[in-house]
Parts: structure tokens; C-alpha cells; sequence
């Protein structure tokens, strides 16, 4: 019973905002609480057309799938550096994304934005996912440094043994089962910082 109290709590106000997103403007002040006498299409029509939710749309899944892109490739290939390539500069290298991580979005908004407007990148996709990608950056490599690490060396030694240069070790180290979960956690978890400022992000657009 706590369950399913606890259920329509939570369920309750998106079924009332779908009752009322298919009612006509009238109804919905005249019976805000009841079901619609005659659902419609027609809000959704305008906010697709009026209000150019359709380009809203288009601008972030471009921004999405090109972030998410360029997340992957840029910070697996960083971690498996740090992870795999004993450089003296790897662990300042590291540190520096876990200070990057430490930073809040809002301390940063003010200096990006007056930076944004220096380069031209002011109200651009290109602005805009760039702000996205070095925000996302520092979290991804943190997470895949531990799980590159988590694979044994001897995996990279034999490849190379076998004549395989170190595009393909890595590219065979990130297809294997272990990074897949930081893969996933990095982009799969809803309550991520980087998603919660979102709003913040889009003063740069």
C-alpha cells in the first residue's frame, strides 16, 4: 500500500499534465482538474510550429549526439594514455581532470560566457557543445582511467607481441566487457551534475 501511494504520488502530476496538454485553452481553465471532453492536438501542433519547439528539438539532439560522440572518443583515449602509457606527465595529466571535476558549473558561467563572446562562439551549436564537452570531459576520464586499469597488462602485452601497433590495442581495449559499464554509467545515470546544470549551459546559445 506505502508502494502504491508513493506511485501515484509521483505518476499523478504528469498524467494531470497530459489531461491538460490535450484540453483547448478554455478548458483548461474552466475544468483544470478533469479529464478533456474533446482531447486535441492542436497544443502540441502550435508548440511545434509557433513556438519552433521543432527547432528546440533538432538544436539538442545535434548538440547530444555530437557531445556524446566526441565524449567517448576524446576521453577513452585519454584515460587509456593515463591508464596504459607510463609517461611522466600521466598523473598530472589525471590530476588536472580531477580538478576539472571540482569546479561547479556556476563559478564558471560569467568567465565562459565573456569567452564565448571573444571567439564569435556567442548562440552557436558549436559554442554551446563545446562548453558541454569540456564540462563532460573530466567525469568520463576519471571514470575510465579505473576501468581501463582494471584490465591486466598482459592483454596490451601479447597484442603488441602479436604485431598489433597500439591503435588497435586500444581500440580492442575499448570494445571489451569491462569498459563497457563505464561507458554506461557516464551517460546512463539520470542524476549527473553535468545534466541537472543543463539550464545554465544553455545561456550560451
Amino acid at each position: 500500500m506505502l508502494l502504491a501511494g508513493f506511485l501515484a504520488v509521483t505518476v499523478s502530476p504528469f498524467l494531470w499534465l497530459l489531461m491538460t496538454s490535450l484540453k483547448p485553452s478554455r478548458e483548461i481553465f474552466l475544468a483544470p482538474f478533469q479529464p478533456p471532453a474533446n482531447p486535441t492536438w492542436e497544443n502540441y501542433q502550435k508548440a511545434w510550429k509557433l513556438a519552433h519547439f521543432g527547432d528546440y528539438f533538432a538544436n539538442s539532439a545535434a548538440i547530444t549526439v555530437g557531445v556524446v560522440a566526441a565524449t567517448l572518443l576524446l576521453s577513452s583515449m585519454t584515460a587509456y594514455a593515463i591508464a596504459r602509457f607510463g609517461f611522466p606527465a600521466a598523473r598530472a595529466i589525471h590530476f588536472s581532470y580531477l580538478a576539472g571535476m571540482m569546479i561547479p558549473i556556476q563559478l564558471a558561467v560569467v568567465p565562459l560566457f565573456f569567452e564565448m563572446k571573444a571567439l564569435g562562439l556567442l548562440g552557436s551549436r558549436l559554442g554551446l557543445g563545446l562548453v558541454y564537452l569540456a564540462t563532460s570531459l573530466p567525469f568520463a576520464v576519471f571514470l575510465l582511467v579505473g576501468f581501463f586499469k582494471s584490465l591486466p597488462e598482459s592483454l596490451r602485452e601479447a597484442a603488441l607481441i602479436d604485431g598489433a601497433n597500439e591503435w588497435t590495442v586500444f581500440e580492442n581495449h575499448a570494445s571489451v566487457s569491462p569498459t563497457g559499464p563505464g561507458y554506461h554509467s557516464h551517460y546512463d545515470l539520470p542524476g549527473r551534475l553535468e545534466r541537472i546544470s543543463g539550464g545554465l549551459h544553455s545561456a550560451f546559445r
